[in-house]
């Protein structure tokens, strides 16, 4: 049977024109291949590659690296499902809400709460930070240099994982049997001075071959920092006034502009044309925030990632692994001084805005220009920049952590694995101090082999 088997394969690739190299090969040889069962994203049954009846895309190493994909967020621009991924380092335009330099993803673009990530096919916690529209899974927490390849299920496994898993799952799939030493060291620069560089150390080491040592133990390690850029320093981000264009200008200037709390008439800015850094619409002042030196279009941002692997091979079926995983990000960023207006929000008033009432007996009363205006002795209203507070400075950090044991392997034609998963994030914020939200897992799968 064996000699049958061998001649009709040699016949096949004969008639096929497939060189003499690969004649060498024997039928055994090529029963078995077709034989390798591997665990397909998706499912909970191992099947050989290939079979899955879902839609699974697969993004290799190779692919990562020559897209030139820095972070886990990079890579998800390979994935055309992927089209309305977040990535918000300092929301500044948000009504004060701050997302932690939250990452996510979203397939389909049902949104990253709908959007399951796991590592080596476990969960990750959600992201503690997370505000309406950046839920999910903050993915700054994978290191790239460890990711072996990129599971996407682009259709919904919620059957399977959960409602977290509505527009479908990414698995990234970390390099399991790595030996040796693997450095990269980049450094990107604009072509224009002012700022803005980058720098980017990844590292991986590696020891012990599975089948001959029964172990294998690898340590991965990536930093990344990214310089701070102000607006005014390019020419296409250095002014939010284009007349007859554009005015993203703000009427809260230096010196104040002063108005009539009564009646609502704007009176002038009494420094009149001292308005700097602001610039005249009409026959006001206005300020123009990408005028302002230390003002950032780029925040100045450092993300550092660790990820461990261990496995052992207890016997020919059962397998032990621990990994481990590390992540820290940090992003400052510079805004503008703080505004003082009726027109500011500030719930935590009595008014419920933050305006100021300049009496007559102030000695900054501007008498001049009240008189003018025929007010003088009246309390006048002041929209006011506090450039003597100088720049605001936002600042976010988040720590995440994720430790997984278990063992995994077969016995009596079932598939099992059982472990523990804890995983845990903490963002913080000067503002608003910190939160955190951890979780703790543990679990048995257990499934029985495809028969056909």
């Amino acid at each position: 049977m064996k000699n049958q088997q061998r001649k009709l394969v040699l016949a096949l690739t004969g008639a096929l024109g497939i060189g003499s190299a690969l004649l060498a090969v024997g039928g055994p040889a090529l029963a078995q291949d077709l034989t390798v069962k591997i665990e397909v994203t998706g499912s909970s049954i191992k099947r050989v590659e290939g079979e899955g009846a879902l839609p699974v895309q697969t993004i290799g190493r190779a692919e990562i690296i020559q897209a030139g994909a820095n972070n886990a967020m990079d890579v998800l621009n390979l994935i055309s499902a992927n089209n309305s991924g977040l990535s918000v380092n300092l929301s500044y335009g948000t009504g004060g809400i701050i997302a932690f330099g939250n990452q996510t993803a979203s397939l389909r673009g049902l949104g990253g709460q709908y959007t399951l990530v796991l590592v080596n096919g476990k969960r990750l916690g959600s992201f503690a930070g997370g505000i309406s529209g950046a839920e999910g899974v903050n993915l700054s927490a994978i290191p790239v240099s460890a990711i072996d390849r990129v599971e996407v299920l682009t259709d919904g496994a919620s059957a399977i994982y959960g409602s977290d898993a509505i527009a479908g799952v990414i698995n990234y799939i970390m390099r399991q049997d790595f030996t040796g030493v693997d450095a990269m060291v980049q450094y990107g620069a604009p072509t224009r001075s002012g700022g803005g560089g980058q720098w980017i150390l990844q590292g991986t080491l590696g020891a012990g071959d599975l089948a001959k040592d029964r172990y294998n133990a690898f340590v991965s390690i990536q930093y990344q920092e990214q310089k701070s850029l102000d607006q005014r320093d390019r020419n296409f981000s250095n002014t939010n006034y284009i007349p007859g264009v554009i005015d993203y200008t703000s009427g809260q200037t230096f010196p104040a502009y002063v108005y009539d709390p009564a009646t609502g008439a704007g009176l002038g800015n009494p420094g009149f044309p001292k308005c700097d850094p602001s610039i005249v619409v009409g026959d006001r002042c206005r300020y123009d925030p990408a005028r302002t030196s230390g003002v950032q279009s780029i925040p100045q941002q450092t993300q550092l990632n660790l990820f461990g692997s261990g496995q052992f091979q207890i016997n020919a079926d059962w397998r032990a692994y621990l990994t481990g995983m590390y992540s820290r990000s940090d992003s400052k960023g510079t805004i503008q001084p703080n505004p003082f207006s009726d027109q500011i929000s500030a719930p935590s008033l009595p008014s419920g805005n933050s305006e100021i009432i300049i009496q007559p007996t102030s000695p900054y009363y501007p008498h001049q220009l009240a008189a003018a205006n025929g007010v003088d002795g009246q309390p006048l209203g002041v929209r006011y920049r506090c450039f003597l507070c100088g720049n605001r400075i936002l600042e976010d950090m988040n720590d995440a952590w994720q430790i997984v044991a278990g063992v995994k392997g077969t016995a009596r034609d079932w598939y099992w694995d059982a472990s523990f998963n804890y995983s845990a994030n903490t963002p913080r914020t000067a503002s608003t101090g910190s939160r955190s939200a951890c979780g703790i897992a543990a679990s048995f799968v257990a499934t029985a082999p495809s028969r056909t």
